[in-house]
């Protein structure tokens, strides 16, 4: 499990400056990493032992990721004179340490 002051501390935020928005974040972070993370992959038996370095860092990134979106809920961040930019929905490296998506591991059904 992830706490709010982990995920201030990289988004280099002042202590409670995240508010219930990060609150709301960190708590959807966990609920998604509870749902898609595999376990084993990460060498655990279940989600309630304590968490690797890797996985507690691709929830505090997904955590982080989740709040900066309420700045381009369209998905477009304004950028001066390159006018808009699309912000991606998807980060490779947070996939990556979560072991999810392009990133997981075989599955048998």
């Amino acid at each position: 499990m992830i706490t709010v002051a982990q995920v201030e501390e990289w988004l280099s935020l002042p202590t409670g400056g995240g508010g219930p928005l990060l609150d709301g974040c960190v708590s959807a972070a966990e609920e998604y990493v509870a749902r898609r993370v595999d376990p084993s992959w990460h060498g655990l038996v279940s989600l309630d032992d304590p968490w690797p370095a890797t996985l507690q860092l691709g929830c505090v990134m997904l955590a982080g990721r989740l709040y900066q979106r309420h700045y381009s809920p369209e998905g477009l961040m304004a950028q001066g004179d390159y006018g808009p930019i699309t912000v991606v929905s998807v980060d490779p490296d947070v996939e990556r340490l979560l072991g999810i998506g392009r990133h997981q591991g075989p599955v048998v059904a």
